[in-house]
């Protein structure tokens, strides 16, 4: 006899397809910023000219740079260190909240 069975577990492909692809926010030393879905670089400017910090999956990107550009100094603090500011993510995670 032989016997035959289906298996209910998702395959790779859609697992695969539903994680997030990561974002960066692209800033440049004059405070302009732009997001991307990969690490900016440019041939035509110097290394570093322009910093790409990751944006956190809770975050939406929309929202961050809108909020940027708003506040120049805000983005230029985040150039400088090069990270984004915990207060700032705190202030983004409250407005995604309410919805």
């Amino acid at each position: 006899s032989s016997s035959s069975f289906s298996s209910s577990s998702p395959s790779s492909s859609s697992i695969v397809s539903n994680t997030p692809k990561q974002l960066y926010l692209h800033v440049g030393p004059s405070g302009d910023c732009w997001t991307g879905a990969s690490i900016f670089a440019a041939n035509h400017l110097q290394p570093d000219y322009v910093k790409s910090i990751p944006i956190p999956d809770n975050i939406l990107a929309e929202e961050l740079v809108e909020l940027l550009e708003e506040d120049v100094s805000l983005t230029q603090n985040i150039y400088d260190t090069q990270t984004l500011p915990i207060e700032l993510l705190q202030r983004l995670q409250q407005h995604v909240a309410k919805g």
